[in-house]
């Protein structure tokens, strides 16, 4: 309710701080965009998640910081062009027919 009601009053997006550190809320797909794709270079670190070391967790990309995330990411883009992600398409919807599938049953 608290982050809702701090979207209507503020519009596209809003920052807080959260225990002594910014973080900055996004609403608007097209700012999110500039933020993602565009300006990645300047919003390289997410939100910090403790995983309580499992190596599986400290391993996700949404997880690393800074050089580590960039290299991460320049090795990853490739993987997801538009021409790539629109020929998965077919595969991605006929997964969600499965899911949907499953919990119907």
């Amino acid at each position: 309710d608290w982050e809702r009601d701090l979207y209507v009053r503020n519009g596209k997006c809003f920052g807080v701080y959260e225990l002594g550190k910014p973080v900055l809320y996004l609403s608007d797909p097209e700012l999110i965009r500039e933020v993602l794709v565009k300006d990645f270079h300047m919003f390289t670190n997410r939100r910090e998640i403790r995983t309580g070391g499992d190596p599986i967790f400290e391993n996700i990309v949404a997880f690393k910081k800074d050089s580590e995330w960039k290299r991460i990411r320049s090795v990853m883009s490739p993987t997801f062009t538009t021409g790539k992600l629109k020929r998965m398409t077919p595969l991605i919807l006929e997964c969600v027919d499965t899911m949907n599938d499953n919990i119907d049953k």
